[in-house]
């Protein structure tokens, strides 16, 4: 009998689930709907930027150093300090730099004295050639008087001879006539031996014999002849006038080696390490100081592997330092050419003229790259996202007065919207503000 009632009461309890049972799925279909709100997928054109976060880091450093050594005895900067190109960061001192520009000052002075004394010497060989050039001119003139005179008195002794012949005039007479003439002749012979050796160096086969050609002025002969018999002269002048050049040429090469112990910085920048102490002895070619180049700033930032296909060599970026508000275009001036082996991302530089020194090495900044061509992408509010038990982003879709769920796949978000790569139609409605509590099946009242 016990046994029978414990089958009824199971009978009974079985009939009362599926009862219940039926009346939750007739409920849940034939319920009272829930009124939700909804909005409509739409189509959108995505601006496909690309932005990465960054920061601002030095393009180059340069290694300061000096031709010559020398013991620092002057440091004018510290680490940090901002130079400019130009400025002296540091002095050197080198005692036999020193001396060696003394001896090359008291070698210029000896050597522009016997170039003086050699001008001196040219000027006055000049004054005495020229001299033997006008006494030469007067000899000339004297030989030709000296033939006039000596014509006459050949005539006149002629005469004499015919007034002899016929007895006007005696045979002494005749003699000492002679004998005059005789003298003038002896005396116009000697005055042109005496022109032939003074002109030896001014005859045209003397211009000739140093291969010029004898010029048809007579000015431009004598100046001719004036430079040929003061050439000694001239070149000695000429050697001491390179013998100063010289001289002067290696004073202004010490001068030079002496301006290399003033340590200056090549490029505007800042100071990263100074090397040395004062009193320290600093060899040639050795690095003293380190400079930053400031002027010129690299922004580096890091780029996802399935990315960095969408950047090359000159695309143009904008960068954003939001700690000076500054905003400008660049363009990408490098890309790694292998990524990182821990992060998997590409190091891409943009270079940024900072001539000004406006901005500093370490500032954060943003970097956007434009794509030429927008993607079109399904768009929703934010919204309507709805994540359940899972991470996979969902959204609950009406259809026929009833909700159910949709997977979607995200492209990006953007000023409070969804953009939808894959997942959804353009058609579909979807609950915004979905509430947990809704769920799969249930019928809704759209308002």
């Amino acid at each position: 009998m016990q046994i029978k009632n414990k089958f009824v009461m199971l009978l009974g309890s079985i009939f009362l689930f599926t009862l219940f049972s039926c009346r939750d799925e007739e409920s849940l279909v034939k319920g009272n709907p829930i009124k939700v709100e909804t909005v409509s997928v739409r189509k959108e054109k995505l601006e496909n930027n690309l932005k990465n976060l960054g920061s601002l880091s030095y393009k180059s450093k340069h290694s300061i150093s000096s031709l010559v050594s020398g013991r620092l005895v002057n440091i004018n900067v510290k680490e940090g300090d901002y130079v400019t190109n130009g400025q002296v960061l540091g002095i050197l001192r080198n005692i036999q730099l020193e001396n060696q520009k003394d001896m090359y000052e008291n070698n210029l002075s000896e050597a522009e004295s016997s170039l003086m004394i050699a001008e001196d010497n040219l000027r006055t060989e000049r004054l005495n050639i020229e001299k033997q050039m006008k006494n030469l001119e007067k000899l000339k003139l004297q030989i030709q008087q000296a033939e006039r005179d000596y014509d006459y008195k050949e005539k006149c002794y002629c005469n004499s001879k015919e007034i002899f012949a016929v007895g006007g005039l005696s045979e002494l007479k005749l003699k000492e006539e002679e004998l005059n003439l005789f003298q003038l002749k002896t005396s116009l012979d000697l005055m042109k031996k005496e022109y032939e050796i003074n002109s030896i160096g001014f005859r045209n086969e003397d211009i000739e014999s140093f291969g010029y050609e004898v010029p048809e002025s007579e000015k431009e002969k004598n100046d001719l002849l004036l430079n040929l018999n003061t050439r000694q002269a001239t070149n000695a002048v000429s050697q001491e006038r390179s013998r100063v050049d010289s001289v002067r040429k290696n004073l202004m090469n010490m001068e030079t080696l002496m301006e290399e112990l003033n340590v200056r910085s090549t490029v505007a920048g800042i100071v990263a390490t100074c090397n040395f102490q004062l009193g320290d002895h600093v060899s040639e070619n050795e690095t003293s100081f380190v400079i930053f180049d400031a002027s010129k700033l690299d922004a580096v930032f890091y780029v996802q592997e399935q990315e960095i296909e969408k950047y090359s060599i000159d695309n143009r970026i904008n960068i954003l330092i939001p700690s000076v508000e500054a905003s400008f275009e660049t363009a990408v001036s490098e890309i790694s050419p292998v990524a990182d082996p821990v992060t998997g991302n590409f190091c891409v530089k943009a270079e940024i003229n900072n001539s000004n020194n406006e901005f500093k090495p370490g500032m954060f900044v943003s970097c956007n790259l434009s794509m030429v061509d927008p993607i079109e992408c399904l768009v929703i509010p934010e919204t309507c996202l709805f994540y359940g038990n899972s991470e996979n982003p969902m959204v609950i879709c009406v259809s026929n007065g009833h909700v159910f769920y949709k997977k979607i796949k995200i492209q990006c978000k953007k000023n409070g919207m969804v953009y939808v790569e894959k997942g959804l139609d353009e058609k579909d409605l979807i609950v915004d503000r979905p509430s947990v509590m809704l769920k799969e099946g249930e019928s809704v009242d759209i308002h």
